[in-house]
């Protein structure tokens, strides 16, 4: 039987559970939503949809701004635009 896109969704949810247990392994705390979680379980962060940058890749840049649960480049682009012109502006 081939690989069809079933089988691929099912591929990438199990690695995508596999990170977030790992994730939850290391014992770090996070923020899940607007809580500050000290130990949280996998589960936990799966029905909250959070670290979803697991879900298109298996390893995340570790820059720091990269992570992916806050950073937004566009936005990230436009405030230092802004910086800047204020800068040129004085």
């Amino acid at each position: 039987m081939g690989k069809n896109k079933h089988w691929r969704q099912q591929q990438r949810r199990k690695y995508y559970i596999a990170a977030l247990k790992r994730y939850a392994s290391w014992d770090s705390p996070t923020w899940i939503g607007d809580e500050f979680v000290e130990h949280p379980k996998w589960i936990d962060l799966y029905k909250a949809n959070e670290l979803s940058v697991y879900k298109s890749v298996r390893v995340p840049c570790c820059y720091y701004l990269c992570h992916g649960e806050r950073y937004d480049r566009r936005a990230f682009h436009k405030e230092t635009q802004r910086i800047l012109k204020a800068s040129d502006e004085e």
